[in-house]
């Protein structure tokens, strides 16, 4: 982090401190195409396949009364049973305001979230509560076949907002202004964020980040006075926040802020109580709230057909409370150790590494140069309590391309931060005593996407660096030079590869596809790419979140000549994904030398092996088989003929096209949690 922010940053993990037990991933097949922050699949696989009738209480329900030019918001009750929300709603709206009069920069922000949001006017908008809603609140938004909004419902959930009720309820007259906020806070916040999406965010991920970010910035200013020793410090709202929550979570108020991950988050970022410090470091802010929401992000489309973990990939037992780890010896067959070469290589670096505050779990996979283990962290308090190790593995024959230097590295990682759809790197050095360097990841519990569909081994891989590109023509014989050398990739067939638990929907194809080119789409947008841009270069997640990987690859570009690569490999992958959705396991569909097929049958070839049946069926007539090739092959010919690259407004549109073409598809309504 930088110098400047140094000792406002010190918090971070409490590694030592008692974690939440890591959960199994829960397999719950689904069509959903729902992406949410919160919770398990099977809790809202099940609220969401309920009638919208049947998720609310019948006897709660608000009308929102709001005007964004003359900033106005009120709540009025349907009926006598919701005059205590309506009241409360209120009352500490008004107070909210008022206590932030003394901090205007956060009184903008707050007003920006709540009344520069147009699809608040858009329709009418109603609170509803839930009894069964997995999250404290959800915007859900009833589509027709225009795609426009029918009814737009802020949904409360019914325990959440029942105990602030019976709180609030017992404050006297007397109470102080700043207790009734704090108590009504945990409510607020959750309608706050809701009133701040839009109705059709184009990435949801980034839309989250953005609105966590700033209504942490409004909290910390409501609730918080300064920070001392790396924490933040109450008033008397904040005292009464965390008395509710402590409550509420059954935590002791002193284990707070080291057991329960948000308050953590907002000890980190402390800085945003100065204005100064929002100012400068605002996008500082957007990546820690982004790696605070990585581990809650789940697409319950992608999660619900994700292989689990085989036998032989289970990770060495240990105790999230303590950190300790169980006695067991590694051996080939266990703990993700394939053969010889990997049990050797996991004993020259325990010991190290155990040093270092790290103790192996398991081996998670093996790159082009090296290989990743999964760890827990016992001693390093700005870090995660799991973290990915990857060490790096250079063989004889690529002694001639080196990983890069470690700063380099770091500086890639940093830019590439804003970006959720890239892992991140927290850290490097060299392993000690060895001739080896390591980084320590963000651990993904996954599948990299050419496990999944088969084609492992089989890939090209990019030989090149911006600035030795010269002309169009270099990325097409690029792709022909790696192509040549693919063999040499033969040994990741060896690995243990894990297919997806089924054949992939037309919903889920599109899934995958949205956030391929969402990944592309951001990396070049902060100016980077990918250069190595192949499906085993892609990581999916067991919760549905799709992340570019192996960091060695990415470098900064001069022209739109240093993106031609990407576009070229993106076709090529795009086309080989198609291919490969409905064949068998073991027989993969492989592209020829020449990487795709001549230009002028691309659209042919598509159709030829459409794996979706009627999309007119499956979309109830809104959506014809011919719009979805027309896209597919848009995409591939555009990509290929480096169109995307000279008019990157095109690759944009298309993607945007794309989105809007699987909401047509499916025509669910829009949950945002």
């Amino acid at each position: 982090m930088l110098g400047k922010l140094t000792r406002w940053l010190s918090g971070g993990y409490d590694a030592l401190s008692p974690q939440p037990a890591p959960q199994p991933a829960v397999r719950v097949p689904t069509q959903l195409s729902v992406t949410v922050f919160a919770g398990e699949a099977q809790p809202w696989v099940s609220y969401l396949n309920a009638r919208p009738t049947d998720r609310y209480d019948p006897d709660m329900g608000l009308d929102v009364l709001w005007g964004g030019r003359n900033r106005v918001l009120a709540f009025r009750e349907h009926s006598a049973g919701s005059h205590r929300l309506a009241q409360c709603l209120n009352e500490t709206w008004r107070l909210a305001r008022d206590r932030l009069k003394r901090k205007p920069f956060a009184l903008d922000v707050l007003d920006a979230l709540v009344f520069s949001n147009p699809a608040n006017g858009a329709t009418d908008l109603q609170i509803r509560v839930g009894p069964d809603l997995p999250s404290d609140a959800s915007r859900e938004i009833a589509l027709d076949a225009t795609l426009s909004p029918v009814t737009v419902r802020i949904v409360l959930q019914a325990a959440m907002v029942e105990g602030v009720l019976d709180e609030y309820r017992k404050l006297s007259p007397a109470t102080m202004p700043d207790e009734c906020l704090g108590v009504a806070w945990t409510l607020l916040k959750a309608l706050i964020t809701q009133l701040g999406y839009p109705n059709y965010p184009r990435d949801r991920f980034v839309e989250r980040i953005d609105l966590s970010a700033r209504v942490c910035l409004v909290t910390l200013n409501l609730l918080y006075d300064e920070a001392h020793e790396g924490r933040v410090m109450l008033n008397a709202a904040g005292r009464a926040f965390e008395s509710f929550v402590s409550r509420r979570h059954g935590l002791d108020g002193q284990d707070l802020h080291v057991r329960h991950p948000y308050f953590r988050l907002l000890d980190e970022l402390r800085f945003l109580l100065h204005e100064k410090l929002h100012r400068d470091y605002e996008s500082e802010a957007r990546i820690m709230v982004r790696e605070y929401l990585d581990e809650r992000y789940l697409r319950l489309s992608l999660a619900g057909i994700m292989p689990d973990a085989a036998e032989s990939m289970q990770p060495l037992a240990f105790c999230a409370e303590t950190g300790e780890v169980a006695r067991q010896s590694p051996g080939i067959g266990r703990f993700g150790i394939v053969d010889p070469e990997d049990l050797k290589a996991w004993q020259k670096v325990t010991k190290p590494f155990r040093d270092l505050g790290f103790t192996l779990l398991r081996q998670v996979g093996m790159g082009e140069f090296g290989r990743v283990y999964e760890a827990v962290n016992h001693a390093n308090p700005n870090l995660p309590p799991v973290v990915a190790l990857k060490v790096d593995r250079v063989r004889r024959w690529k002694k001639t391309k080196q990983i890069q230097v470690i700063e380099t590295m770091l500086q890639t990682s940093r830019d590439l931060a804003a970006s959720p759809h890239v892992i991140r790197i927290f850290d490097a050095g060299r392993v000690p005593g060895k001739k080896l360097t390591y980084h320590v990841l963000q651990f993904i519990d996954g599948e990299t996407l050419d496990n999944l569909i088969g084609v492992t081994g089989t890939e090209h891989a990019s030989v090149l660096r911006p600035g030795q590109r010269r002309s169009e023509g270099e990325a097409e014989r690029e792709y022909q030079r790696a192509q040549r050398n693919s063999h040499l990739e033969s040994w990741r067939r060896r690995r243990l590869t894990l297919p997806f638990a089924s054949r992939l929907s037309l919903t889920q194809s599109l899934d995958v596809l949205t956030s391929i080119l969402l990944w592309v789409e951001e990396v070049h947008q902060l100016g980077y790419v990918v250069n190595d841009l192949k499906h085993g270069n892609l990581m999916v997640s067991r919760r549905g979140q799709v992340k570019g990987i192996d960091m060695d690859s990415y470098s900064p570009y001069g022209s739109s000549i240093d993106k031609h690569a990407d576009f070229f490999f993106l076709g090529v992958s795009l086309m080989l994904f198609y291919l490969n959705l409905d064949r068998p396991q073991d027989s993969p569909r492989l592209l020829g030398a020449d990487g795709l097929p001549a230009q002028a049958s691309v659209q042919e070839t598509v159709r030829q092996h459409w794996p979706f049946g009627d999309v007119t069926r499956i979309s109830h007539g809104r959506v014809e088989s011919a719009q979805v090739i027309r896209l597919w092959t848009d995409l591939i010919e555009r990509s290929r003929d480096l169109t995307y690259a000279r008019t990157p407004e095109l690759f944009t549109a298309d993607v945007d096209r794309l989105i809007r073409l699987k909401r047509t598809i499916s025509l669910e309504e829009i949950v945002l949690d």
